[in-house]
């Protein structure tokens, strides 16, 4: 099973620098990589999550890959939760279902031989939304529900674990959702996380 994970892509029907990395990453996933599935862990678009001509044209753009395709959604793609999102675009149910009307469930369970990988809209985290509540019966279902032989891939937008140390007025992470989800994870066989959202890479 060999899954590739794209992130922050921020495209635009306007085309620009964004297109031209986009379409690059396409022609070496396609034809070096060769991948049995393509997860793009969110910020798909470019800027605000109201742009439809940006998300058409993201999702035709997306086509291109020959492995199947999971999205998760980020802050770009349905605005973020708290009381000071990112240039106030917060999170709404409006916004995340102009998100599935395209792009399907902001949350999913995808079964390979040996791996089950998990999508998480991190969004929803403290947003207060009644998503929110059936995503967490949704999380603690799905876990009890994967046999001990599988191992679990989970991505999601923003991070688990704290990113930036130094406070600030917008969430680089889950926040105070990372122990209740943590708690949950301990119940499966957990491999690995995925998350985008930084624009960075870390490794240890």
């Amino acid at each position: 099973m060999k899954i590739v994970q794209i992130s922050d892509t921020h495209l635009t029907a306007r085309g620009g620098r964004t297109q031209e990395n986009f379409d690059r990453v396409v022609d070496y996933v396609n034809n070096t990589v060769r991948p049995d599935l393509v997860v793009h862990s969110g910020d798909i678009v470019i800027i605000h999550p109201d742009d439809d001509a940006d998300r058409a044209h993201a999702h035709t753009l997306m086509q291109k890959f020959t492995a199947p395709v999971l999205v998760v959604p980020g802050n770009h793609d349905i605005g973020e939760p708290g009381a000071t999102p990112w240039k106030g675009i917060g999170v709404t149910d409006e916004r995340i279902a102009a998100f599935e009307n395209v792009w399907g469930p902001d949350h999913w369970r995808h079964d390979t031989e040996g791996f089950t990988v998990l999508g998480l809209d991190s969004g929803l985290f403290g947003s207060g939304l009644d998503r929110e509540s059936e995503q967490w019966t949704w999380i603690e279902n799905t876990v009890r529900d994967i046999p001990d032989t599988q191992r679990v891939i989970v991505f999601l937008h923003k991070p688990i674990w704290q990113a930036i140390p130094e406070p600030s007025e917008h969430a680089f992470d889950i926040g105070e959702s990372r122990a209740r989800l943590l708690e949950l994870l301990e119940i499966v066989s957990l491999a690995a996380v995925g998350r985008g959202h930084l624009h960075c890479v870390r490794q240890s």
